[in-house]
């Protein structure tokens, strides 16, 4: 499908209102603390919504108490290799 440049347009700006909306929500600014803090991106598995209650409790947890979120690390080695393979499934 190939859009003309008004829809390349309306695209862009779409897309840079929903980042704008994303920064000032309690999950944005929640993610961009951890980030800032930690200087990774939070890793949880079972969330598919970032907004979610769960996920952004996890996140105020890390802060919290300083470790930064990765379920990923925390995994064992057996685990990551079956998750990179696609084999089993975290929630």
């Amino acid at each position: 499908m190939t859009m003309n440049r008004k829809q390349r347009k309306e695209l862009r700006e779409s897309m840079r209102l929903s980042i704008h909306k994303w920064n000032k929500s309690t999950a944005g600014k929640l993610h961009k603390k951890h980030k800032e803090m930690f200087g990774v991106e939070p890793v949880f598995f079972g969330a598919t919504d970032k907004k979610s209650p769960d996920y952004l409790d996890k996140i105020r947890d890390a802060i919290r108490t300083g470790k930064p979120l990765d379920k990923y690390a925390a995994l064992p080695p057996d685990m990551k290799v079956a998750w990179e393979q696609g084999v089993i499934e975290i929630d």
